[in-house]
């Protein structure tokens, strides 16, 4: 995750316990060096996704053996070497936009903006259903 600037955050005292502060030879210095109930800071940071989403099903999946990797892009599905992470094939269908996918030992369901779902043959890469 990218850290982007934010305005202010109260630090709880509890989590400065473990500070060790400098004292002063002079008493009202040392008073000065306490922590106060509360302390401002004044830079905090928004956590910010700088990836898409990552899980089976979705975006990205491996193969039970790890061999290949199935990649969701542009509507289509890449599959890939994983030993070089070349193109082996592309899982398309002609005006169909594929948003989700699902792999099981040679095959994959694929569904499209229309709804519809699709079995394909992974090893031809050929709509069965």
């Amino acid at each position: 995750l990218r850290s982007v600037m934010a305005d202010a955050v109260v630090v709880d005292p509890k989590i400065l316990s473990n500070i060790q502060f400098l004292h002063s030879s002079n008493k009202d210095d040392a008073e000065q060096s306490k922590p106060a109930d509360k302390i401002t800071i004044s830079k905090t940071w928004k956590p910010e996704r700088t990836i898409s989403a990552v899980c089976s099903g979705g975006y990205f999946e491996l193969s039970k053996n790890a061999e290949t990797a199935y990649s969701l892009h542009d509507g289509k599905v890449f599959c890939c070497k994983t030993s070089n992470m070349e193109v082996e094939r592309t899982i398309e269908f002609e005006n169909e936009y594929i948003i989700t996918f699902a792999v099981f030992k040679n095959m994959m369901a694929t569904t499209g903006k229309n709804g519809g779902i699709r079995i394909w043959n992974l090893t031809t890469a050929t709509c069965i259903k």
